[in-house]
């Protein structure tokens, strides 16, 4: 991935107890769908339990206003940090810089990245 004209964007995803539960997607600054754990896996492929996953993606760099998003999602509403159901996080990095760094919400958290402007 040419980081001159690209950012190099990892998920880095830890799941809780409750693996099954969690989903992902990227979406484009016009909201097209880009990346979408449904896409990386099969139908009832799941997650595992309590293991590290990392999804790297080359996304074409953007005007400073525009911003990709990525949307992390918990079906059963507890997140995946912090409580009965384990201590699982992810970080979204670009072009080797921590973007985000989550996993305490309830039924999903959406993170802007990309332009200038979307921090």
């Amino acid at each position: 991935c040419d980081e001159d004209t690209n950012y190099r964007t990892e998920l880095l995803l830890y799941t809780d107890s409750n693996a099954q539960e969690i989903s992902w997607n990227v979406h484009s600054p016009s909201n097209l769908l880009l990346f979408s754990s449904a896409i990386d896996r099969p139908v009832g492929d799941y997650y595992e339990n309590s293991k590290p996953y990392d999804k790297t993606m080359c996304l074409p760099r953007v005007n400073t206003d525009q911003c990709y998003s990525l949307t992390i999602s918990d079906s059963g509403g507890d997140g995946i940090c912090c409580g009965s159901s384990g201590d699982g996080w992810y970080e979204l990095v670009v072009n080797g810089i921590k973007v985000k760094v989550g996993g305490k919400f309830e039924y999903q958290e959406t993170s802007s990245f990309g332009g200038d402007g979307c921090r």
